[in-house]
């Protein structure tokens, strides 16, 4: 298992599930830390510190399916890879976006073909405990491919 991080937009939103809650929405919102709000890769999945992982609901295949904090079961509508800055199912190659390219707080997260748009751009931040921000200043950590295909793994 590797560290936990945020996936931010570029105007700072972060990924969340709604409310922390099983079944709830993958939507942006304003960063603040919160367990529903943290996420890292693990067996192809992408786990929230909740326990939670990114869904996609009911295994739909169509573009503009929801994306939503679900128990883990390990089925393929709970395969992710990052490729780039792209969130990519391995159910569909279809891509994690923001729904209608409005990249606002409450705006949910759901899966469309790839287009190479701001909203299907996605950054992942370190999170670093309180302590290591005192220590190493409020700088975030960026992490990204650099343009390289990868399949996180941690």
């Amino acid at each position: 298992m590797g560290d936990w991080f945020t996936i931010q937009t570029d105007n700072g939103l972060v990924m969340d599930i709604a409310g922390g809650a099983h079944g709830g929405k993958v939507i942006l919102y304003q960063h603040h830390g919160g367990n529903n709000q943290l996420w890292r890769f693990n067996a192809g999945c992408l786990v929230s510190k909740t326990g939670l992982v990114a869904d996609i609901k009911d295994g739909n295949r169509n573009a503009g399916a929801g994306i939503i904090g679900w128990k883990r079961h390990d089925g393929i509508n709970q395969k992710w890879s990052l490729k780039g800055n792209v969130v990519h199912s391995k159910m569909t190659d279809l891509v994690m976006e923001v729904n209608g390219g409005k990249m606002e707080s409450g705006m949910e997260v759901i899966i469309s073909p790839k287009n190479g748009k701001n909203n299907q751009m996605w950054y992942l931040h370190a999170h670093r405990k309180k302590e290591e921000k005192k220590e190493q200043g409020n700088i975030p950590t960026v992490i990204t491919s650099k343009g390289k295909d990868l399949e996180k793994k941690c």
